[in-house]
């Protein structure tokens, strides 16, 4: 291996381990490297050869990073495929109700991958300030972006989680629900509206990260060699029942509750941007009228 090389990757390990401070960047720098890659394989599709051998050696590099990013994303997010199909695995004190695996298909790809959204945030939920960040919801479509662009050439070492199921909470056991009927949907809502201001939040954010990770996931898939349509179509319908039950989730914990703002968002970022900026400035006012007088 050249110096340049394991220069590259001391590097590239570097900026992870310091990304992890800040989620928000973490995510921003998975998304470039990804970008990266993309456009690397965007040039080999079209069977243009890279100019210069350093290239070549930067592409390794960078596909060894996303193979790292790749075992972190599996320590973190994923649960293996034999678990329960319905479990309390919550803090009964935080989100009483049981869990339960939904979008999964038939003819799915064994040994699928399960990401437990519900277990992830309802942590952030009571760990605001976790020191684990590797396993913060908003780093789960720009990393999966990232892993699935450094396996282009062989998209089947990536199938499992392209097809994962996802665990979320399960508000009404045993009813299947299907909010497209008004008898059914006004039962959802009434559900919805026993819950407190936190289960309700929690509920959100499982489908708002559920929405960005499966709009990842219809983009990834539509971008492949050989298309899987049928796939494609699933996972489209799966993302319009997710964002369904967004849209109605949301709906109600802004009637209940007033507001609601992501967990991990960068609303939250902007919003203590704006605080900080609203002392300075008052400061800066007390300030001046103390030097007039």
């Amino acid at each position: 291996m050249s110096n340049h090389e394991n220069e590259l990757k001391d590097l590239l390990g570097l900026v992870q381990s310091s990304g992890m401070q800040c989620p928000q960047t973490l995510a921003l720098f998975y998304d470039e490297l990804a970008t990266i890659l993309g456009s690397a394989n965007a040039k080999q599709l079209q069977q243009q050869q890279f100019t210069s051998s350093s290239m070549q050696i930067d592409t390794q590099s960078l596909n060894w990073f996303a193979i790292s990013a790749a075992d972190m994303f599996q320590e973190a997010f994923l649960n293996d495929s034999n678990i329960s199909m319905t479990s309390n695995s919550l803090d009964t004190n935080r989100f009483p109700q049981q869990t339960r695996i939904v979008y999964n298909f038939d003819g799915q790809t064994p040994n699928a991958a399960i990401l437990n959204l519900a277990n992830i945030i309802s942590k952030y939920h009571q760990y605001r300030t976790m020191s684990d960040t590797s396993s913060s919801p908003i780093l789960l479509a720009p990393m999966l972006r990232l892993i699935v662009l450094a396996s282009w050439s062989n998209i089947d070492q990536v199938d499992a989680v392209l097809q994962c199921s996802l665990r979320i909470p399960d508000i009404i056991p045993s009813h299947d629900i299907d909010i497209d009927l008004p008898k059914s949907l006004e039962f959802y809502r009434d559900k919805l509206k026993e819950l407190s201001n936190l289960s309700l939040n929690i509920l959100c954010d499982v489908y708002y990260y559920a929405s960005r990770l499966f709009r990842e996931i219809c983009n990834l898939l539509s971008s492949t060699i050989n298309q899987n349509d049928t796939l494609i179509s699933i996972r489209l319908e799966q993302l319009t029942d997710i964002e369904e039950h967004f849209s109605i989730c949301v709906q109600i914990c802004r009637q209940q509750y007033g507001f609601y703002e992501p967990i991990c968002s960068n609303m939250e970022i902007n919003k203590m941007k704006k605080m900080t900026k609203k002392i300075t400035i008052s400061k800066t006012k007390v300030n001046k009228q103390q030097g007039i007088k």
